[in-house]
This record gives structure tokens, sequence and C-alpha cells, in this order.
């Protein structure tokens, strides 16, 4: 199914890290919009990019953070981006009518495809647990955090682990939970 959708343009692939050069989702999604009959889309991607602090934006979030204001666009008109989360680390995206997405949202369709939608979390850490070192550790690897600074570092009480959909709070709280922690999540409204 997945090998049609994309052979067909119905459907489109892109790693989690970013687009291999830029207007990849938008051209991408401008194709997939001419299955529906529309031929152009006047897309505001340059407002969106203005408003993000890109010295805030790490590797893996600006994917997320896109296809979030895509998909405000689209539901104006009707249409909704759809992920099928195929348990990789890529985003396998497509369009849909937004009355037929509601049909589907966060539907598992066998063991290893799921439809989810673009809504976006801040998840933060929010408890370390009783095992700090190891915690410590995780953070110290994650954001290249000197050693001789980690221990001022986990001393504040929530941490900005990353931005992402629903599939990747799952990851996060599944690594976070394996280390004794917990973490908190927040939608993400723009």
């Amino acid at each position: 199914m997945l090998c049609f959708a994309i052979a067909s343009r119905r459907m489109a692939v892109i790693d989690w890290s970013g687009e291999e050069y830029p207007g990849q989702v938008k051209r991408s999604i401008t194709m997939m919009l001419k299955n529906y009959g529309i031929e152009r889309f006047l897309w505001n991607t340059k407002k969106f990019e203005d408003s993000l602090d890109w010295n805030k934006v790490r590797r893996g979030d600006y994917l997320p953070l896109l296809f979030r204001a895509m998909n405000i666009q689209l539901n104006k008109d009707g249409y909704s981006i759809a992920f099928c989360d195929t348990k990789s680390d890529c985003f396998h995206y497509t369009i849909l009518p937004t009355v037929e997405f509601m049909q589907f949202d966060n539907t598992e369709l066998d063991d290893c495809l799921t439809i989810i939608s673009p809504k976006i979390y801040n998840i933060y850490l929010t408890d370390k647990g009783n095992e700090l070192s190891k915690i410590m550790l995780y953070l110290k690897k994650k954001f290249s955090v000197p050693l001789s600074e980690i221990k001022q570092f986990c001393l504040r009480d929530k941490i900005l682990l990353g931005i992402g959909n629903s599939i990747i709070v799952d990851e996060y709280r599944k690594e976070i939970e394996e280390l004794g922690g917990k973490i908190e999540v927040e939608e993400v409204d723009r």
C-alpha cells in the first residue's frame, strides 16, 4: 500500500532530520493536491520561517513545525496532512480531505501502520527520578553539555528535550521511563 501511494505521488517520505533541498515538503504536498484537482496552492512558508527563532531550532525540530504550519493553511481549504507511522525514523505523509482524515485519525490499520494527526508537542523532562546519574549522562550526551556544567544543567525544573508528534512523544517517554524519569508534553499552538 505504501509503495503504491509513494509511486503514485499520493504520499511522500522524508527523513526526520530535515529536507534534502529547500521546499521539498512544499513541492511534494503541492503535487499531492493535484490528485484533488488543485493545480496551484499559495503557500505562505516565508512568514512561517521568519517567525522561527533559528538559534533554538535543533536538528529534527524544523519538520514538525513546518508540517504544523502547512496543515493550518490546508485546513482552511478542507484538507489535512496525515502521517502514517511505520515505526521508522522517517515521516510518511499524505493529504486527505479533513472529513476523511477525521475517520482515520489515530487508527491502527495493522501492527506496523497508524495514521496520526500533525499535532506537535514540546516534550519536557520534568521528573528526573531516583537514578539521577543515568539522566545526567543522557542529558550530557543529548545536549553536549560539558561534564563540569551537567549538574547545574540538571537543576532546571523543566528541560525541553525536543519537539515532535505523538510518535516522537512516545519515543521520548519510553527512553526517559527506562532511565527512571518522566516527561510532560505541551501542544504547540502557533
